[in-house]
């Protein structure tokens, strides 16, 4: 039925997003772990809101200032902030959290490079910063 040119969508339900399978390859970046719903094959795109406006890295903006660090995520809401070191150990994890601009006080580092998952309305984010 795929060769007749039967359309064939994967939806990622983190991201939102919606790819043409036939058209490009889908590659996304994932914490380790079992995740049972993250993805679904869709047939058609009538019933899903494929316009809906994407995240896109610079819509969300992390900075450091007085010990803290601010995600400011604009008029997204933020669900989770995960922050891992560069040999990809967890340092902080906060989840639960319905904002646009959340502050990371008790993170407890030293200076380094540091990766941020962000997790918001409209998709995942990773951001790179030093501290």
């Amino acid at each position: 039925v795929f060769l007749d040119g039967q359309n064939i969508y994967l939806k990622d339900n983190v991201t939102g997003q919606v790819v043409d399978l036939k058209d490009v390859d889908y590659t996304f970046n994932t914490e380790a772990g079992q995740f049972t719903h993250r993805f679904e094959i869709v047939y058609t795109t009538q019933v899903l809101n494929v316009n809906n406006e994407m995240l896109t890295p610079d819509a969300v903006i992390v900075y450091q200032k007085d010990g803290l660090i601010t995600v400011d995520a604009g008029s997204v809401g933020v669900k989770q902030v995960a922050v891992y070191d560069v040999g990809g150990r967890l340092i902080y994890n906060k989840s639960g959290m319905n904002a646009n601009i959340v502050t990371i006080s008790d993170l407890d580092v030293q200076q380094q490079v540091i990766l941020l998952n962000i997790v918001t309305d409209k998709g995942l984010v990773t951001k790179k910063m030093i501290i």
